[in-house]
């Protein structure tokens, strides 16, 4: 009996002697919980920091217009950033954006880095995001979030962004080509002077509105932004250059303005235009979707050289043809006693170009 107390007492005492079982700390699961949540919700705004609806929500307000056609479903009713009814959203740039380039979204084409972001989003945070100073705001403080604020506070543009020559754009290659297209035609069919307004050699994305009554005494339009044709990020110096190049070509020809405008060719089917003046020759193929190969004209015989194309690189086009290449005509023999034959040339879609007829001794004539 003794010996059954004895051990039970030594069971007891051993059972006392071993430490108790340690309890979950609520304290880690707690801020394990707060963790996966931070996690996942920093995800979550990673992710959503590149949707359009982030952009509008949270910088530029004024997105509104955008954000709805950029949501809009093609092939149904929707209406456009202007508040007009449409009957296919088909035809709206950002709709097209969202599903003919595999969901693009803002970033796709306007990415700044990390610092920039997080740089900008500290200040938006703290009340300290610098503008430049307006009429309507002449301390430069952040008063509203509006694209034009954001965009003047880098100073430029608020059409810049769409501009962005690393960003393919059928819209604005469509504006580019015409544009260049129509200012060569009215210079080389012109008169005796050419008039342009300063800033449209570039394609200034806004006009000049002096102060006056009706603009409430405004200076913001009383400007030119000349630093947009200096950014070679953006595609404004397409236009500025190829508008001094094509000065230099029209310039190179004395008295140019004296020479009468020669029809060489024209097919209103075919979208065809050519004439000369001089000792140029100027092609121009206005179709939107139809090049030609080997289109041929009736032009004096010899060798002609491409001094100017509204499709080459350097002026934002697609490069197409190479213009190192001299063009020589092909004899016929009811041509020849003109003294012509066919020059044959590739003409792009939405493109025009300059040759010069070159002597015999490699001289141009």
């Amino acid at each position: 009996m003794e010996n059954e107390e004895k051990a039970a007492q030594a069971g007891s005492a051993s059972a006392a002697a071993k430490p108790a079982a340690k309890r979950p700390r609520r304290g880690a699961i707690v801020g394990g919980v707060i963790a996966a949540v931070v996690v996942v919700a920093g995800i979550g705004a990673f992710v959503w920091h590149e949707q359009p609806s982030f952009c509008n929500a949270i910088c530029h307000t004024p997105m509104d217009g955008y954000l709805e056609t950029y949501e809009a479903e093609p092939g149904q009713a929707a209406t456009d950033k202007w508040g007009n009814q449409v009957a296919d959203a088909s035809g709206m740039l950002s709709a097209a954006h969202r599903t003919n380039s595999s969901n693009a979204t803002c970033l796709s084409c306007h990415q700044p880095v990390i610092s920039e972001q997080v740089s900008e989003g500290l200040s938006w945070a703290s009340g300290n995001y610098t503008l430049m100073a307006t009429d309507g705001n002449p301390a430069g403080e952040l008063t509203e979030r509006s694209t034009s604020q954001l965009t003047e506070a880098r100073g430029v543009a608020g059409d810049e962004f769409c501009l962005n020559k690393d960003c393919h754009n059928p819209v604005i290659d469509r504006a580019i080509a015409l544009h260049k297209m129509i200012r060569l035609f009215t210079l080389s069919g012109g008169g005796e002077a050419y008039l342009n307004f300063m800033g449209n050699e570039f394609g200034h994305p806004e006009w000049i509105d002096f102060p006056r009554e009706g603009n409430g005494w405004s200076y913001k339009y009383a400007r030119r932004q000349w630093n947009l044709v200096d950014n070679k990020e953006l595609c404004y110096h397409y236009l500025g250059d190829f508008d001094h190049d094509m000065l230099q070509v029209l310039k190179s020809v004395k008295n140019i303005q004296k020479l009468p405008v020669q029809e060489i060719w024209h097919n209103d089917g075919d979208q065809i235009l050519a004439f000369s003046r001089g000792e140029l020759v100027f092609v121009f193929n206005f179709s939107p979707t139809h090049s030609y190969t080997d289109y041929g004209f009736m032009v004096p015989e010899g060798k002609y050289e491409v001094v100017l194309n509204t499709d080459d690189k350097a002026y934002g086009g697609n490069g197409f043809a190479d213009d190192s290449v001299a063009h020589f005509t092909n004899y016929d023999a009811l041509l020849k006693k003109d003294g012509k034959g066919w020059l044959k040339l590739y003409v792009p879609a939405r493109s025009a170009v300059v040759l010069r007829k070159v002597k015999e001794d490699g001289a141009a004539e």
